[in-house]
This record gives C-alpha cells, structure tokens and sequence, in this order.
C-alpha cells in the first residue's frame, strides 16, 4: 500500500475506532493492516 494510502486508511479506521473501540469488524481490519501492510505482528495483536 503507497504512504499515502495508508495514511488514509490510518485515519479512517482510527475515527471508526474512536466511535466504537469494540467494532469487531473495523479491529479485524486493524490487525490486518498492521500484519500485512506494516508487518508489525506483535502490534497487530496488541490493537
């Protein structure tokens, strides 16, 4: 994914996140993000 593409995707799924912090789907995306995108594993599982 470009910078500038996650940098959008950050934003979106953290306001998502800031109206409902338990949404399992927005979570799952989360943890996809950081496991796939950044392949930051242990923050994946921390999100």
């Amino acid at each position: 994914m470009p910078p500038i593409l996650f940098g959008r995707s950050n934003e979106s799924l953290e306001y998502a996140l800031s109206g409902d912090n338990n949404n399992a789907a927005t979570l799952c995306l989360y943890g996809r993000v950081y496991a796939e995108q950044l392949q930051d594993y242990v923050g994946a599982l921390t999100r």
